[in-house]
């Protein structure tokens, strides 16, 4: 029976089955070989050296100290996939995290579906959240004290 492998950087998936379904298999992975999403194992890049591995999601919230509820999400998206290396997140990962902060989302899905729809900060594969690379880039820009306005 065929069988593919995808690998980028230490991720990787394997395929195998009828030729067809490698095909839809391929298909429903293609975001996996894209630049634009940010795996777990992507690295922070170039960020003030406060900012740290083993940073507690409270000190990172503060440092950037977002107002604007899309802001609190990608913050906590951010922390979530950079900093506890999840991949995909549903919208219990992300306001569990915010609790900890004290922070209450009203409406979460809504926003997230806003993130998604404008293509800058996250993508929806197979139901579940998956930080883009513009929207890492964004977070970063944050850290370094350029907390936009706009999360169009």
């Amino acid at each position: 029976m065929p069988k593919i492998k995808l690998k980028r950087k230490m991720n990787e998936i394997e395929i195998e089955g009828e030729i067809d379904f490698i095909q839809e298999m391929l298909q429903k992975y293609d975001w996996f070989l894209s630049e634009d999403y940010v795996l777990a194992d992507d690295v922070l890049e170039n960020l003030d050296s406060e900012i740290k591995q083993d940073m507690e999601f409270g000190d990172f919230y503060e440092k950037i100290n977002p107002e604007k509820q899309f802001e609190k999400i990608m913050c906590a998206v951010y922390y979530l996939v950079m900093f506890d290396k999840i991949k995909e997140l549903n919208p219990k990962d992300i306001t569990t995290i915010l609790e900890q902060v004290k922070e209450k989302i009203t409406g979460i899905g809504t926003v997230l579906d806003r993130l998604v729809k404008n293509k800058k900060f996250l993508a929806l594969k197979e139901n579940k959240y998956v930080l883009l690379r513009k929207g890492q880039k964004e977070v970063e820009n944050w850290l370094k004290g350029e907390l936009s306005s706009d999360q169009n």
